[in-house]
């Protein structure tokens, strides 16, 4: 009997294994690309400004966005409480090949404009003042950085 409770122990830690291995997000060229909640996030190293975070909502609903150094989260890559649907944004940003980056994403209900302006002017920790009604979707990533380029 022990047997059998060894085997299913072993082929339970078989099926956990690949779920632990950690993501790795490989730029194509100078860009590396990131896809969570219909949200694009682009990772473009070495423009003519330096680094540069564009974020693309693919969404017809506002988003907010939060990319930070996984292993130091007050270390803010970019943050963005209030980008409306449809919208790009594009700014520079400082991050290196084989950081761990922490993404969080969270796509809005459709909320009033009152709702709007107290959202954006929570700054770049928002996401620890949101009232869980006003979001329709959230979603947190871990994955480093892989230059290839």
């Amino acid at each position: 009997m022990s047997r059998y409770v060894l085997l299913a122990v072993l082929l339970v830690l078989l099926l956990l294994l690949p779920s632990c291995s950690k993501k790795i997000l490989q730029s194509d060229e100078e860009v590396a690309t990131f896809r969570l909640l219909n949200v694009e996030i682009r990772f473009i190293f070495d423009t003519i400004r330096g680094n540069q975070l564009m974020v693309i909502n693919g969404n017809d609903r506002a988003i907010g966005i939060f990319v930070a150094d996984n292993g130091n989260r007050s270390e803010i890559i970019y943050s963005d409480s209030w980008l409306s649907g449809g919208k790009s944004k594009s700014q520079a940003a400082s991050f290196y090949d084989g950081q761990e980056i922490y993404l969080r994403v969270v796509v809005y209900r459709s909320l009033s404009d009152a709702i709007r302006i107290f959202i954006e002017s929570l700054g770049p920790d928002f996401f620890d003042h949101l009232n869980d009604v006003w979001m329709e979707d959230v979603d947190d990533e871990i994955f480093t950085l892989k230059r290839t380029g």
